[in-house]
């Protein structure tokens, strides 16, 4: 909304545009040489560069924020299962904040914390509770794995991204668990539990955007061919699961979705936090066969806030002062004899 004062300022430029013919001379070339004539481009264009600066400034920046924050705490069970060899496990840790970089750390179980941005400190290690709107921003990503074995399989997670001025942040936390397995019990199904408490929060103000999403599957592949026979992806549904190959799923329960996400934009706030819970799938393959398995879940978030719109119409307005500066000049060269492009009596009209 425009002040009285801010008004009153734009309809005298709009006036002093339509009707100020004072100024500098306009030259034009005739047969006898060169005259001036009164005109008011430069005073207009003047105006009209103040115009767009007195716009720009009119309207304040608006206060934008964006906010994203995407944890778990994920436990796996493999019953009727022996695994075969070891638990091969992977951690990850990757941060961007623009204007101060990017980060990642990998391990096999608890990586060192990603923190890039201006607010500081930063949480300690394993931090894994909301840091908050905190500053004027950051990002954040960190991850632990505590359990090795088919019999827990246990990880937590936390990525967190705030921004308050222009540009973007990302956050990626994400383990990862390589095993095989073959049934214990012949003609018995390999069975699959998880327990999860997802948590993800995103607030946003003015022209801020903000993203937070989960994700978790379990596949399972033959050990002699590296061919895919069962991928599960909870999504709240009994139909989360591809089979290929033969082989069976039951036992299921699924009561909400791992692999899913909320964003805002605008004035907004929205959380998913369902609460603790547990999915369960049976699988059961042929008698006796080895198993390859992979066991992966991860959070990402991301934030993003735009350049000012006053900033373009600031930028215009300089960019016609400029244009306006060089007419006058080159307009006082002609009358001086000064023009570089003058040459052998004659002169270039532009």
């Amino acid at each position: 909304m425009l002040t009285h004062t801010q008004h009153a300022l734009h309809q005298a430029l709009f006036a002093h545009l339509k009707t100020r013919t004072g100024g500098l001379p306009r030259i034009q070339r005739t047969g006898a040489g060169i005259r001036a004539i009164p005109s008011g481009p430069f005073f207009r264009g003047i105006a009209f560069a103040c115009l767009l600066l007195a716009v720009s400034t009119s309207y304040p920046l608006r206060a934008d924020s964006a906010y994203a924050y995407s944890e778990n705490d994920v436990t796996a069970i493999f019953g009727n299962a022996t695994a075969v060899g070891k638990v091969t496990t992977r951690a990850l840790n990757s941060s961007s904040y623009s204007g101060n970089g990017s980060i990642t750390h990998t391990g096999p179980l608890d990586p060192k914390q990603t923190y890039v941005g201006p607010t500081t400190p930063p949480p300690g290690q394993n931090s894994f509770g909301p840091f908050g709107m905190k500053g004027p921003g950051y990002s954040r990503a960190d991850t632990e794995i505590e359990g090795t074995t088919i019999g827990a399989l246990d990880g937590q997670n936390v990525a967190e991204a705030y921004r308050t001025t222009p540009g973007s942040a990302s956050d990626l936390a994400f383990d990862g668990f390589e095993f095989g397995i073959t049934p214990t019990v012949a003609d018995q199904p390999i069975s699959i539990e998880v327990f999860a408490n997802p948590n993800m929060q995103v607030a946003t103000t003015g022209d801020g955007t903000a993203q937070a999403n989960i994700y978790l599957s379990v596949t399972i592949s033959d050990h002699a061919t590296g061919a895919t026979l069962l991928t599960w992806a909870p999504n709240g549904t009994l139909d989360d699961f591809t089979l290929v190959g033969g082989g069976a799923v039951s036992a299921q329960e699924d009561p909400y979705s791992l692999n899913t996400g909320i964003n805002c934009s605008g004035t907004c706030s929205k959380s998913y936090a369902p609460g603790f819970n547990s999915w369960d799938l049976s699988y059961e393959g042929a008698a006796g066969e080895q198993y390859d398995v992979l066991v992966r879940w991860s959070e990402t978030v991301s934030v993003t806030i735009p350049e000012p719109a006053s900033l373009g119409l600031t930028g215009g307005a300089l960019i016609f002062f400029g244009l306006v500066l060089k007419r006058r000049r080159r307009t006082q060269d002609l009358l001086t004899g000064n023009d570089p492009r003058r040459a052998g009596g004659s002169l270039n009209s532009f």
